[in-house]
């Protein structure tokens, strides 16, 4: 079956920020951020049932060479993605954007 891939806005607002804190490094970095996002997000798509859920309905990706992670959760015909996460910021915190996403 196939899932429509949706970005909520939640999950929008965190990858054009993260973008722009890489842009400000180096505009470079942040069209590799941009790739490596979207390569996780058609990994996302391909398989969307292998990640375990690990908070409610909620499963995680990793985005390769970036210390994040993008959680999602998979409904009959959607691919919700709720939250672009930073992996060193507090447990706390992600779970209130994942249930203010969800």
């Amino acid at each position: 079956m196939t899932r429509v891939l949706v970005i909520q806005n939640s999950a929008r607002r965190h990858w054009n920020r993260e973008f722009e804190h890489y842009r400000k490094i180096r505009l470079e970095l942040a069209f590799r951020f941009n790739a490596q996002l979207e390569r996780t997000l058609h990994k996302i798509t391909e398989q969307p049932l292998v990640p375990r859920v690990i908070y409610r309905d909620f499963r995680s990706v990793p985005i390769k060479k970036f210390p994040y992670r993008v959680y999602y959760r998979v409904t009959e015909d959607k691919i919700l993605v709720g939250v672009i996460f930073h992996v060193k910021r507090s447990p706390r915190k992600l779970k209130e954007e994942l249930r203010g996403s969800g």
